[in-house]
């Protein structure tokens, strides 16, 4: 079994709009594959559409833990469009206990005085580290691998390291 995996999820093509309900981000999700720790990190750039009429609005991100469902880790962005005419930039993290086996993933959802807010340039990534490891401390090569993952440049390509 794997001590460590950084998973960087690539950054899709193609826009994902975010509706006014919960919308599961492209490409943001993550399966734990033991016992362990998570950190997570969610980038959005954001194009808002204003309603008609509309000058201020709202984003909120979350967190999801899968089946059973249990949702945290909720963010409220503000986006105001004298500040934010054009697109909007967020990122947010989130750490926690790891369930082998249990799905994770991101989502977004959008206010009714939005339109429309198309994710454009977006990605995840995931850090899970075993509870044997989180117990002793990164030595040598594995100290290694995580520095030159955390390092490289991100790209279109996912990535995704297991020692």
């Amino acid at each position: 079994m794997p001590t460590l995996v950084y998973k960087y999820t690539g950054k899709p093509k193609k826009p994902q709009n975010l509706l006014t309900s919960y919308t599961a981000i492209t490409d943001g999700r993550f399966k734990a594959p033991g016992d362990g720790y998570m950190w997570s990190m969610l980038y959005l750039n954001v194009e808002p559409e204003y309603a008609r009429g509309k000058t201020h609005a709202g984003l909120r991100t979350r967190m999801v833990r899968e089946a059973p469902f249990d949702d945290t880790a909720y963010q409220d962005w503000a986006v105001n469009k004298d500040m934010v005419a054009s697109t909007f930039l967020l990122s947010t993290t989130w750490f926690g206990a790891a369930d082998r086996d249990r799905w994770y993933h991101w989502e977004g959802r959008r206010a009714k005085s939005l339109s429309s807010a198309y994710a454009g340039t977006r990605y995840s990534k995931w850090l899970w580290i075993s509870k044997e490891l989180a117990g002793s401390v990164l030595l040598g090569a594995e100290a290694q691998a995580l520095i030159n993952a955390f390092h490289t440049d991100e790209g279109d390509a996912p990535v995704e390291l297991v020692l």
